[in-house]
């Protein structure tokens, strides 16, 4: 899956061991938010803000549906606008990507040390949705092997988005220990319509792709 890594769950109360207790059995996944632009002064391209709305939305997607196949909750919801705030006990996730370079693979097996790497940094917060009130977070620090070679084709960042997804999906269920019959709820978001559950009656919507 690449070098680097995706911290576990870090609680805001360090005594914090499980939810177990709480009633939480649903949980909101809002697009993730795009942090790589750090240069106001300089104006982002469109085709670096459609490529950042697609990865944003992806990686909210695959979050999502890792979470689904955890069974820790009743209902898994997908949102692009996160103030569309559900009624009732709701988790909700929002991250923010701060790096994400697709690189170039056929540099990075040819030449290597770095050349052509690809990167996805990005930071991940669990909270209340109703009170907003953190919980705890998540940091994705991942990147492409430095040596290049063969291991370096299959380090990319599709790869990092999904092996980081299902860490965080499987930290999250380890600390809600539930197991129920989940149900994902898409939220008209177009990319949900190219990724696939392994659960029966989970509805994809086509939706026009956002640009953000």
């Amino acid at each position: 899956m690449g070098c680097g890594t995706t911290s576990a769950f870090i609680p805001v109360d360090e005594n914090l061991i499980s939810l177990e207790s709480s009633n939480y059995n649903k949980i909101i996944v809002y697009d993730f938010i795009d942090k790589t632009h750090k240069n106001p002064k300089k104006t982002q391209s469109k085709r670096r803000k459609k490529l950042m709305g697609f990865a944003s939305q992806r990686f909210a997607d695959l979050v999502a549906l890792k979470i689904e196949k955890t069974d820790a909750f009743h209902e898994i919801v997908r949102e692009a606008n996160e103030q569309n705030i559900p009624d009732g006990d709701y988790l909700a996730i929002r991250g923010e990507i701060t790096r994400y370079y697709r690189g170039n693979t056929f540099l990075r097996v040819i030449i290597g040390y770095g050349i052509g790497n690809a990167f996805l940094d990005a930071d991940i917060e669990l909270k209340d949705a109703k009170t907003n009130e953190l919980i705890g977070t998540f940091k994705v620090d991942k990147n492409s092997w430095f040596l290049g070679g063969v291991l370096a084709i299959t380090h990319s960042v599709d790869r990092f988005m999904s092996g980081s997804a299902d860490k965080i999906a499987k930290e999250i269920a380890a600390i809600n220990h539930k197991t129920v019959e989940p149900v994902l709820v898409n939220a008209n978001l177009e990319t949900l319509a190219t990724l696939k559950s392994d659960k029966s009656g989970f509805v994809l919507t086509n939706a026009q792709p956002a640009v953000q």
